[in-house]
């Protein structure tokens, strides 16, 4: 099945959608960016169109840090491109701290940087995190289905968006659970809508 919603299309290979369970977030606004896919399979999908810079601006919300001093910390581009930010975060290790350097700026950032990964993986990431990509997103999948789990995440990365695919198959029928061919099925087909399908799906 071809979907759109909130400005992008993708392609899910099942044909099974309940409309009945397709519900739209938040619901006391006008303007939607979450839908939650209910299968008749018992499989859910959950989408989110995610603004960009997230991370950035909540830090800057939350913490009062620039976007001077949120780069010193996470790298170079992370106030930019949320995918910088998680990719920097997601390979930082024990292993790459300066241990023994006199500088407690350095040891500041550093801390902070393995603080904040021990706070963002989801429970899917215990079975690895894994880069993924196609020709105009790059981003990371979050569960190996191999191992078949209550939860994937798919994280998806341009320069101005981000888009974010949950798969609950905690209730899937299907003994063998969601597989990798499929996931790659979502990743390769999703695109931005242009503005004139955008209005071609509008009418």
């Amino acid at each position: 099945m071809k979907l759109s919603y909130f400005g992008y299309d993708f392609e899910v290979p099942w044909n099974d959608l309940d409309e009945a369970k397709t519900t739209l977030y938040p619901k006391d606004k006008p303007e939607k960016t979450r839908v939650v896919l209910g299968f008749r399979s018992g499989l859910r999908l959950i989408v989110t169109a995610v603004p960009a810079r997230e991370f950035a601006n909540e830090f800057a919300a939350d913490f009062k840090m620039p976007a001077q001093k949120f780069e010193a910390v996470f790298g170079q581009g992370t106030a930019t491109s949320d995918y910088n930010f998680v990719r920097n975060v997601y390979e930082f290790t024990p292993a790459k701290m300066h241990y023994w350097s006199l500088s407690t700026g350095v040891h500041y950032r550093e801390q902070a940087v393995l603080i904040v990964k021990s706070l963002m993986p989801a429970k899917a990431a215990e079975t690895g995190i894994f880069y993924v990509r196609n020709k105009d997103y790059h981003g990371f999948q979050q569960g190996d289905p191999k191992l078949r789990q209550d939860s994937l995440i798919l994280d998806l990365y341009s320069e101005d968006n981000h888009f974010e695919v949950i798969l609950l198959q905690k209730d899937y029928h299907d003994p063998t659970g969601v597989t990798q061919s499929e996931i790659n099925r979502i990743i390769q087909s999703l695109r931005r809508t242009t503005p004139t399908e955008a209005a071609t799906l509008r009418n």
